[in-house]
């Protein structure tokens, strides 16, 4: 309906068309923001403020498409069944179901996608801005076990990142097939829609449907990843900074 109206247009900064593995993070219980929100919580650590957060439709709407399938349950009993460095602060997703519903939030989430995957693209009305950070996550593994102090080893869940992407969402995620694409290099996801330097950019697209500014350009940033086995889109996480983030 927007962009039936003469001259409209969409202007998407970053969004997880297709999901996002920070969301996979975060239900874990190792996304950065959670840690720090646990850290300024005086009364719930994180893996209560997860009883509340895992339960959300619009959280668990943004899990990225994959083959395992995150809308279903079997994977997150795997991977909580494997961590066992972690598994105590936090438990399966979406468990829960509104009333009289024959299916939990997390199956719900999986038919919004389907549905949202089914809408039509007006690549002539729609505009994506990418932006960019040096690591993205971009995929999660069940990892051998590190060795400890005390207790000895214990496995758990490795995360990897792309340079392709914005530190939350990669390319491949949120670009739409034929909907013009614009990058921002050097801007991450959190700062896309506060950026001044993108204010008049972004004006431009959204009346125009282009821009000249230097702020933002057509070509994709060059981003290098260091492989992970035959795959050249994965790096391994450099885990005490990751851990950090």
């Amino acid at each position: 309906r927007m962009v039936a109206r003469d001259g409209a247009r969409l202007v998407m900064l970053g969004t997880p068309n297709r999901g996002s593995w920070e969301i996979v993070r975060l239900l874990v219980s190792q996304a950065g923001t959670l840690k720090q929100l646990a850290l300024l919580d005086l009364t719930n650590d994180r893996r209560e403020l997860l009883e509340v957060i895992r339960e959300f439709p619009g959280v668990l709407e943004l899990l990225p498409e994959d083959p395992r399938d995150f809308f279903a349950e079997g994977v997150w009993k795997r991977l909580h069944a494997h961590d066992e460095a972690e598994r105590d602060q936090w438990g399966l997703p979406g468990q829960g179901r509104p009333a009289a519903a024959d299916r939990t939030w997390l199956r719900q989430a999986g038919q919004a996608r389907e549905w949202l995957r089914d809408q039509a693209i007006d690549p002539d009305g729609m505009i994506y801005v990418a932006g960019h950070a040096p690591e993205t996550p971009s995929d999660v593994k069940e990892a051998k076990g590190r060795r400890w102090w005390f207790g000895g080893e214990r496995k758990r869940l490795q995360f990897f990142v792309s340079g392709r992407g914005d530190s939350s969402v990669l390319w491949d995620d949120g670009l739409l097939p034929g909907v013009p694409t614009w990058y921002a290099p050097g801007i991450g996801h959190g700062d896309l829609a506060k950026e001044p330097a993108l204010f008049g950019a972004v004006e431009d697209l959204l009346v125009r449907g282009r821009t000249e500014a230097r702020s933002l350009q057509r070509e994709a940033p060059v981003a290098r990843d260091l492989p992970l086995g035959e795959d050249p889109e994965h790096a391994a996480v450099v885990e005490d900074r990751l851990a950090g983030a």
